[in-house]
């Protein structure tokens, strides 16, 4: 572990990591629990089942705690195109109606309705902002008699662009339509209000801004699903095996445990992947989350500012949110300027024609001054 002086985070000091919103830079913590599990699961003589229950339902519990909900809404799937796929299923969209999905959406958020529309005989309808719209605008002109489901992030994946999720919410409540958040781009940097939204399913990915390992992630259920949906998977662990695990098959099958759990992935509780993801999320805990999102909010606004006093104001939209942006250099400048950046060791995403900007907590002041710099020397 590094000293108490040192950063949090992995990462080599030749590098500008600003690629959050691909995979969260890695904790020193997450590291070394990691290498923990591996360790401890060698020891195959000496594993004890049902410390290892209460430790799962501990990490449900400190997500919940740090997230904002309880323990009893969450399951844990591998991915957020997992959890999408559970909503589908429990969420037809019948002959003749539609899903409401972000044009160019991201393929986990948007594949699970194209083939559930291909199947009911439905449609998927692609809400695109006209001239002076935002994208909030666009969903609510999208929503009419015809929506069974509208299925939207709190903010635009490629650049941050933020959706009012309270909004949506109630127009798609008023026309009796589903409401479906992937939160992969905002979960564990931006508050989600769980009960004001009111949302059927969350799903989220948790190797992003909740800062665990790649292929453990979270979905939350609505109380009515918690207690009537079916999962996509029949898991030993959903059901209420444990008393009677090991001997004859018991008939009639056994109930589901309460809550989200009968939506948890089979095999979700992997030893490494478990701890990776308790470890990350301490640090959150410890951090809060609207901790998190105002210290994001204050670099991405003095990356604003710095932008601004060098005349390049209009390289970065105002319209994003406090975690994540992108910037747009003119067309005609767009390789350059992404190879200057990259040349510089500062990591970055390419998406939706521009460079997205995406800091944790790695991030300071200084090395967003160096980022503007070589923007400076590019243009």
């Amino acid at each position: 572990m590094p000293a108490a002086s040192a950063s949090p985070f992995a990462l080599p000091d030749d590098i500008i990591y600003l690629n959050a919103a691909a995979s969260g830079p890695r904790l020193h913590a997450v590291n070394a629990a990691a290498h923990d599990a591996v360790d401890q699961s060698a020891r195959s003589w000496a594993f004890d089942i049902e410390a290892w229950f209460d430790h799962i339902e501990a990490l449900r519990a400190l997500a919940a705690d740090t997230l904002g909900t309880e323990p009893a809404g969450l399951a844990f799937v591998p991915a957020a195109s997992y959890g999408i796929a559970v909503a589908a299923r429990n969420l037809p969209l019948g002959a003749d109606r539609t899903a409401v999905l972000l044009a160019g959406e991201y393929p986990s958020n948007r594949n699970a309705w194209m083939v559930a529309a291909e199947r009911d005989g439905g449609a998927c309808i692609d809400a695109a902002p006209e001239a002076g719209e935002t994208w909030t605008d666009a969903v609510l002109r999208s929503i009419d008699d015809r929506t069974a489901v509208v299925c939207v992030p709190p903010v635009y994946w490629t650049d941050g662009a933020p959706l009012d999720l309270h909004a949506i919410a109630r127009a798609a409540r008023d026309r009796g339509a589903a409401l479906v958040v992937d939160a992969s781009q905002s979960l564990g940097a931006l508050p989600f209000d769980f009960d004001g939204i009111a949302p059927d399913f969350v799903a989220s990915a948790g190797h992003k801004w909740l800062l665990g390992a790649l292929g453990f992630g979270w979905l939350w259920a609505a109380p009515h699903w918690r207690a009537h949906g079916s999962p996509i998977e029949e898991t030993w662990l959903a059901r209420e095996y444990r008393e009677s695990f090991g001997t004859a098959s018991p008939e009639p099958l056994p109930p589901y445990r309460p809550g989200a759990s009968r939506f948890d992935a089979g095999a979700f509780a992997r030893p490494v992947d478990v701890a990776m993801a308790t470890a990350a999320m301490q640090q959150l805990s410890d951090w809060t989350v609207p901790g998190i999102r105002d210290r994001l909010a204050a670099l991405t606004g003095h990356l604003g500012e710095r932008l601004s006093a060098h005349g390049m104001a209009a390289l970065m939209p105002a319209d994003h949110a406090a975690h994540m942006c992108t910037l747009r250099p003119p067309a005609e400048r767009l390789d350059a300027v992404a190879a200057a950046v990259a040349d510089a060791g500062i990591v970055f995403s390419r998406r939706g024609g521009g460079l997205r900007i995406a800091p944790h907590l790695n991030v300071d002041r200084a090395q967003l001054d160096r980022l503007v710099d070589v923007l400076r020397a590019a243009l």
